[in-house]
């Protein structure tokens, strides 16, 4: 995959580039280095411009990395030609769009159409600068190259009442595309299906022009071109259980007692539906994590389970050990997950089965839902469950897998063991063999935090609380600050925190994929 770093504050041009993107073994990521950026100029001349914020793009990383000429950089300029307000020799609002929005009204920009005769022609650009590895700017004789694109169309005539689109946020309410019809169209591109919308897209020409360009260096390649990786053949395979059923009839309960006696890694898939609400919106945005599950759901299935396997590949590189998945709810994900999944783990699907009775009794006793009252009340989500597709689940894993809940902890586990007692016994000998030669000290930040953050399981922390923790648990040569943690959290969002806001104060804690991996961990550095 091909590593392009967006330099930009602005989430949804991530996410938008993340899109058009989609098809090429291409991964399009925020810039690394903590505090990178560049001042825009404001300037209406648009080759002036692009070529001194990537200068003072590359002049930035210089100072804060030894490699900066190893990177492939992305910026990005959007602009807008209202007609009948611009001249031969002047841009309206022009490169300034992003500014005049913010003092603008519709109303303002409709009474001066009309005292223009109405002409509401307008023309959206998009103009990327692409900054080459010193390896191919000596191949190609350029720093950097340019593309650019644009979509015409007219200013609405109406302003339409509605919200930022849950799953494609470019397509904003707070942007000029808001207001903007493209030819041939109704409605302006925010309300378009996704189909329809990029067709319409000013971006879309600047990054297939990117793309081709790319393809044509035989740097990155169509997806549909890229190798298959084929599993790997052991003489004892390594297991991968999913573990599906209600609520509370012990999926984490049992994915705990995996990761705490045989090494398991514990996936929770909300932590990965979470994860991709994060990259899409924010943690704090007005769109509710529900919203924007459903209809991720409706729109693209197998979205949870792209990011596990993303997730996995990634993991692959450091950890070879069993994993255990708790959370699908769906006969579509297991399936998408079957069909996509190319790592060597053996799959293995168990159904958790427990009366309703029981499993609401358990809820009661751990507080983890307080609007669920009555044992009715229980029961309905049950049927919610069961309508996404629980039931259909059970029906087909294969009776000896399906695990009766009913009693104690250690009657559960009992039966687990014994049901998959020659796949556990070979994985405990292997996890003991496996931790006697690790070695003591985090070799990363991130194995750091995520340890200290496991002694305080419940507990929401700030980065500054965060970097005391560890400077506690651990004598780096070097204590950790704040500003270190920071930019760990500030680089990507990660699958192993929870994110919450206390007025303007962000804090952290770990999810159950964290607190899965933190015990991991643990046994990796302390035995």
């Amino acid at each position: 995959m091909l590593d392009i770093f967006f330099i930009t504050s602005n989430r949804s041009k991530i996410e938008h580039a993340k899109y058009l993107c989609r098809d090429y073994n291409v991964n399009i990521h925020r810039q690394k280095q903590y505090g990178v950026g560049y001042i825009e100029p404001r300037i209406q001349d648009r080759k002036k411009l692009l070529e001194e914020s990537i200068k003072d793009a590359v002049s930035r990383l210089k100072k804060v990395t030894s490699n900066f000429d190893s990177y492939f950089l992305l910026i990005e300029d959007t602009s807008v030609i209202i007609e009948a307000l611009s001249s031969e020799h002047q841009e309206f609002p022009g490169l300034d769009v992003k500014y005049w929005m913010e003092t603008t009204s519709f109303t303002e920009i409709d009474t001066a159409l009309k005292s223009k005769n109405n002409n509401r022609s307008v023309i959206v650009r998009s103009d990327i600068v692409l900054f080459l590895p010193k390896v191919l700017q000596a191949t190609t004789g350029e720093n950097f190259c340019h593309f650019s694109s644009q979509s015409k169309g007219t200013i609405t005539e109406l302003e339409f009442a509605f919200t930022t689109n849950e799953l494609y946020p470019w397509l904003s309410s707070r942007t000029f595309n808001k207001w903007f019809i493209p030819d041939g169209e109704s409605q302006p591109i925010s309300l378009l299906d996704i189909v329809t919308a990029t067709k319409k897209d000013f971006r879309r020409g600047a990054f297939e022009s990117m793309l081709s360009f790319l393809t044509s260096l035989n740097i990155i390649k169509h997806k549909h071109q890229s190798q298959t990786i084929y599993k790997q053949l052991n003489l004892f395979n390594l297991s991968l259980f999913i573990v599906c059923g209600l609520s509370c009839s012990g999926k984490t309960t049992i994915a705990n007692y995996l990761t705490t006696k045989y090494g398991f890694y514990h996936i929770e898939a909300s932590d990965f539906m979470y994860l991709s609400y994060y990259e899409t919106h924010g943690p704090n945005s007005d769109v509710r994590i529900g919203d924007f599950a459903r209809k991720a759901l409706e729109t693209n299935p197998s979205i949870v389970v792209d990011q596990i396997i993303s997730h996995l590949l990634q993991f692959k590189k450091a950890f070879s050990i069993p994993v255990v998945i708790s959370g699908f709810r769906s006969p579509q994900e297991i399936k998408a997950f079957k069909l996509k999944y190319r790592g060597d783990l053996d799959i293995t699907e168990v159904f958790v089965d427990a009366d309703a009775t029981i499993r609401f009794e358990r809820s009661v006793q751990r507080g983890r839902n307080d609007k669920v009252k009555t044992l009715d009340d229980f029961r309905e989500i049950d049927a919610l469950q069961n309508q996404m597709g629980l039931t259909h689940i059970r029906s087909e894993i294969p009776i000896t897998n399906v695990i009766k809940n009913e009693s104690s902890f250690q009657s559960y586990f009992n039966l687990f063991e014994t049901r998959f007692e020659e796949t556990l016994q070979f994985l405990q000998d292997k996890w003991k063999n496996q931790i006697e030669s690790l070695k003591q000290t985090p070799a990363k930040l991130e194995h750091a935090i995520l340890i200290a953050m496991a002694k305080e399981r419940d507990t929401f922390l700030t980065t500054t609380e965060i970097a005391h923790l560890i400077n506690n648990e651990f004598k780096f040569e070097k204590r950790k600050g704040k500003d270190n943690v920071s930019r760990y959290f500030n680089y990507k969002y990660h699958p192993f925190f929870e994110i919450h806001f206390f007025g303007e104060k962000v804090k952290y804690r770990l999810s159950q994929t964290g607190f899965s991996l933190a015990s991991l961990l643990t046994k990796k550095y302390r035995q």
